[in-house]
């Protein structure tokens, strides 16, 4: 039932028949709120110092909007990211992952040229997207609220990979604009790294990834299934290993 949860959320958040949001939590996000030095994989950097989002991020995070939805890291994908956010979302819940690994294949096809998503309004870094924003805008202040003013007069989907400055973007759009003109808005991240950068920069994005036959779920503990039980130790080499334990030598 979880394993088809991530495609069938796939499937809600792409229905256009109806305008939905949704903000994304990850490593990154995690670390940004607790004002913990990172780096991520997409050029943005984070010192050990709180950034000026933060309590704005945060509000993303615990927000109740109608047809809000919030993606946290799921438990296959990183335990501690699911323990931290789960608690915090009072919104509809889904995956941070929802465009990527077994769902990234039908992601792509919905952006293409005669995909349900074609030609959606583009949010991110580099000069393909409609509407640009900074590498590092989680450090170095910017006009984030002049964009969201721009996206009200958007009439095509929104599609946004900017970090965290993704949940602010999202969560201030959703929450101004005017809920009869609201267009659907998604953080998709390095989903649409492709379309921006003009390469994919994810294992996920490679078609020989093994990450393409990964289905996230909600019931696995670590990553890929459940932990293996470690083999029980017999005859001589578990009296060896006894033996070590007690005199100090670590067994081998």
């Amino acid at each position: 039932m979880s394993e088809r949860a991530f495609q069938r959320d796939l499937s809600r958040l792409v229905d256009t028949s109806r305008p939905v949001a949704l903000v994304r939590f990850g490593d990154g996000e995690y670390h940004l709120l607790n004002g913990e030095p990172y780096r991520a994989r997409s050029g943005w950097t984070l010192a050990s110092r709180s950034s000026w989002l933060r309590d704005r991020i945060e509000a993303s995070l615990v927000a109740v909007l109608p047809d809000y939805w919030v993606g946290i890291s799921p438990p296959c994908d990183w335990p501690i990211g699911t323990a931290y956010f789960r608690p915090k979302v009072k919104a509809r819940r889904t995956f941070a992952t929802v465009f990527s690994h077994s769902n990234y294949p039908r992601f792509r096809k919905l952006v293409a040229p005669r995909g349900a998503l074609a030609g959606a309004c583009l949010v991110g870094p580099g000069k393909k997207a409609d509407y640009p924003v900074p590498l590092n805008g989680v450090v170095r202040k910017w006009d984030l609220d002049g964009l969201v003013d721009k996206l009200f007069a958007e009439e095509r989907p929104i599609l946004v990979a900017a970090g965290p400055c993704a949940c602010v973007i999202v969560h201030e759009y959703w929450k101004r604009c005017d809920p009869a003109k609201r267009q659907t808005i998604l953080d998709v991240g390095a989903a649409i790294d492709p379309i921006l950068h003009g390469k994919g920069t994810r294992d996920f994005h490679g078609s020989a990834s093994a990450l393409r036959f990964h289905t996230c779920s909600w019931d696995r503990s670590v990553p890929w299934g459940p932990p293996r039980k470690k083999k029980k130790i017999k005859g001589y080499r578990a009296h060896l290993a006894g033996q070590r334990t007690k005199y100090g030598a670590k067994p081998k």
